[in-house]
């Protein structure tokens, strides 16, 4: 069985030339504050046609909890709250940091694979290259 983020990586590659929804179930578990835990993932890529409808909650729920089905079917059982959050992603594996054109200190910061581990980084980056141009006055540049 493959990696589900190597799957993820790879469906993301293919994003630019899709002719169907796809989709991989990530079946983990994170801590969610005190008392609460996350159960998995949809990696949810739609071809690049313009759609902007968001996805069912319903069928995405029950693709969720078939792939947990797989993992441990007890935690597929479970009372909980489906959440549907887009996330996005740069083509060719390239996110999308800089300042927008026109808009003087308007930043985008967006677009990361594996945010988890790469925009937390990216961010602390961004924001020392910020202060220290603010403190100058002038734009920062961030490669």
């Amino acid at each position: 069985m493959l990696n589900q983020q190597e799957q993820r990586l790879g469906l993301e590659d293919q994003a630019g030339w899709l002719a169907e929804e796809r989709w991989i179930v990530d079946a983990s578990a994170a801590p969610w504050g005190p008392q609460g835990v996350l159960l998995g993932q949809i990696s949810l890529v739609r071809p690049l046609d313009g759609t902007k409808q968001a996805p069912d909650p319903a069928k995405m729920e029950e693709r969720l909890r078939q792939g947990l089905q797989g993992w441990d079917p007890q935690l597929a059982a479970l009372v909980g709250t489906y959440r549907q959050i887009p996330v996005v992603f740069g083509l060719q594996g390239r996110a999308l940091v800089g300042p927008v054109p026109g808009a003087p200190w308007l930043w985008t910061f967006t677009g990361f694979r594996s945010p988890f581990s790469t925009a937390p980084l990216r961010a602390a980056q961004l924001a020392q290259s910020l202060a220290a141009k603010l403190a100058k006055g002038t734009q920062p540049n961030i490669s």
